[in-house]
């Protein structure tokens, strides 16, 4: 796609720049007629470090069509990366997991920095009745659906990769202050278990942020879609997936969020582990594994959030055991 000229590589863009220079664009992506969309930015979306600008697309009748995110200026390449990894990991994975991940409409660069242009979806609801009718329908497909990832993706690891990817990182959080004795512990007896070749990791497709605020919904097609509408569920923000990830961190990530009865959530943590071929002690290496690995590239996440997490993720997995 030929590049878009005109915005300063080492500045933010405005979103009304934005709008001005993507508008024909858009509109020729739509099918609608020069100046029948409306463009402004998408006021209620917390600040994000993979776009500076977030769009909201809708037609002359309100009606809600598309979404643009532009990169950062400190990280112009954020969104086109971000666009990359969803499509790697959208390939990875079998057609019914695969339709759950977003195709863009059109990628590009306006001077230097990458935006995307993606399809309009609904976000799930924030709270009230609404959220827990949605919540617990929703439930059973997206844990069948990040079953499905583990299951097409799982591999075993390879020997130089073991030091890295989990020796190192389990080693990092077992000296970490920050998290509680707890987990150092869990962390040390995990690395010992490791280089003493009791346990043999492998690995999966990790999205790395699933959590409520990561899944939408999709508009419907037809009746037969309206009424299926716990199938029509999206699953976006793919920049920190790891197509060589950790097994049980996104499980225990959504759980977080749909907070399943702890029976179920038992259930999804022993499903799991039997796909595995491991056992609670190997849940539990994996899931410090990643957070590990998260605490060796902070970068500007504060230390004492990481904390928080870490903590909560190993206090859920214990919850399932």
């Amino acid at each position: 796609m030929a590049q878009m000229a005109s915005a300063n590589a080492t500045e933010p863009i405005g979103c009304e720049a934005l709008a001005d220079q993507l508008g024909d664009r858009v509109a020729a992506l739509l099918h609608a007629r020069p100046g029948e969309l409306r463009m402004a930015p998408l006021g209620h979306v917390v600040p994000r470090p993979d776009a500076c600008c977030v769009l909201s697309v809708t037609d002359a009748a309100g009606r809600p069509r598309a979404v643009i995110l532009c990169a950062p200026p400190e990280a112009p390449d954020m969104v086109q990366r971000a666009m990359d990894r969803a499509r790697r990991s959208k390939a990875s994975l079998p057609l019914r997991a695969s339709r759950h991940i977003l195709d863009p409409l059109a990628l590009g660069r306006i001077g230097a920095l990458s935006y995307a242009v993606l399809p309009h979806c609904r976000e799930l609801a924030a709270g009230g009745l609404a959220w827990r009718v949605q919540r617990q329908a929703l439930s059973p497909a997206l844990f069948d659906w990040l079953f499905t990832v583990n299951q097409a993706t799982l591999r075993p690891i390879q020997d130089d990769e073991l030091e890295w990817r989990f020796v190192q990182p389990l080693q990092r959080l077992a000296a970490l202050d920050a998290v509680t004795a707890a987990v150092r512990d869990d962390a040390q007896r995990a690395a010992e278990r490791l280089q003493q070749g009791g346990w043999w990791p492998r690995t999966v497709l990790m999205h790395g942020d699933l959590w409520k605020g990561n899944v939408l919904l999709r508009p419907a097609t037809g009746l037969a879609d309206a009424v299926a509408w716990r199938e029509r569920f999206i699953v976006i923000d793919w920049p920190g997936s790891d197509s060589c990830g950790y097994a049980f961190f996104d499980l225990v990530r959504l759980a977080q969020s749909m907070r399943p009865r702890r029976a179920a959530l038992a259930r999804e943590f022993e499903r799991h582990c039997a796909l595995l071929e491991c056992g609670r002690d190997d849940a539990a290496g994996c899931l410090l594994a990643a957070l590990g690995r998260m605490a060796m590239q902070l970068e500007h996440f504060p230390m004492q959030r990481f904390a928080q997490m870490a903590d909560a993720c190993h206090a859920t997995l214990r919850q399932a055991f």
